[in-house]
């Protein structure tokens, strides 16, 4: 777990954004149920919020974890996670074949309990007819370490897996600036599959589809640009093109691409937010 933590930071620079604003919904599914795990419990409102409140009593002020995603979607899968503070600062996926520079969006261990809590939150206020959540939790840090998330009504299911949960001296972890870190959503569901190319003075970094799904997904590039300008042309398979430049120091920027089109006539295709900072943290 210690080489894969250091990879880790070195590798990716991430945080868990919801498309439609700052609220934070890290992980999207789709299909059918999944199953509890033997050993969960089922949760209620107040054991989720008593549980949070014994995690943020012990909780490192950094940490490494691995977490493994059960669901009918593309996120299924394995991957190591590095978190300081309230940001995810790093995931490396163990798939042998996983796309250069794409990055999944876990959430901390913070925003598992909010995970924990939407579907018994969207049920209590009648926005879904059934909303379930069981767990089992970490005896020593508080943290879920098994849960499963059961929705309706357009609420997914999922199930998670947090293992190799291990406190990191925030001295351990790689700071090297990635330059820009790009994020790129589809939020059109008159276009609910879209084709991106991005390309950074010249050079493609972006080529591939991009599913709305139900807009909470997002997919993140770093970009290890040297400071000054840059020019991005964003393209879609719609026709739509923009252009932006964007001006980098020695700190890290980020930049958040939403494609909002249904098809070649919208005026504007792209909501394009640039920042110093990691949108919907702090």
């Amino acid at each position: 777990m210690m080489r894969r933590m250091l990879s880790v930071a070195a590798a990716a620079l991430l945080v868990a954004l919801a498309a439609c604003g700052a609220d934070q919904t890290p992980l999207t599914t789709q299909g059918d149920a999944v199953e509890s795990r033997p050993g969960e419990a089922e949760l209620d409102r107040d054991e989720i919020k008593a549980r949070e409140q014994t995690w943020l009593a012990a909780r490192p002020s950094a940490y490494a974890y691995e977490v493994e995603t059960e669901c009918d979607c593309s996120f299924a899968g394995t991957y190591d996670v590095t978190v300081e503070g309230d940001e995810v600062l790093g995931v490396e996926s163990h798939a042998p074949d996983a796309e250069p520079f794409r990055i999944y969006s876990p959430p901390t261990l913070d925003g598992a309990f909010a995970m924990l809590d939407e579907p018994l939150a969207l049920a209590a206020g009648g926005e879904i007819s059934t909303g379930r959540a069981s767990a089992t939790f970490d005896p020593t840090f508080g943290h879920p370490s098994s849960f499963t998330i059961t929705g309706s009504d357009g609420l997914p299911s999922y199930h998670v897996e947090i293992r190799d949960f291990v406190p990191i001296e925030p001295a351990a972890i790689d700071r090297t600036a990635p330059g820009l870190v790009l994020f790129i959503s589809n939020q059109s569901y008159g276009d609910p599959e879209i084709d991106v190319t991005v390309t950074v003075d010249g050079e493609v970094v972006v080529d591939r589809s991009f599913s709305v799904e139900n807009q909470h997904t997002t997919v993140s590039y770093r970009l290890p640009l040297e400071p000054g300008d840059h020019e991005l042309v964003i393209r879609t398979g719609t026709g739509a093109t923009q252009d932006q430049v964007v001006t980098l120091g020695s700190d890290r920027r980020y930049l958040y691409v939403s494609y909002l089109g249904d098809g070649p006539s919208t005026p504007v295709p792209f909501s394009i937010r640039e920042s110093d900072q990691p949108l919907g943290s702090g």
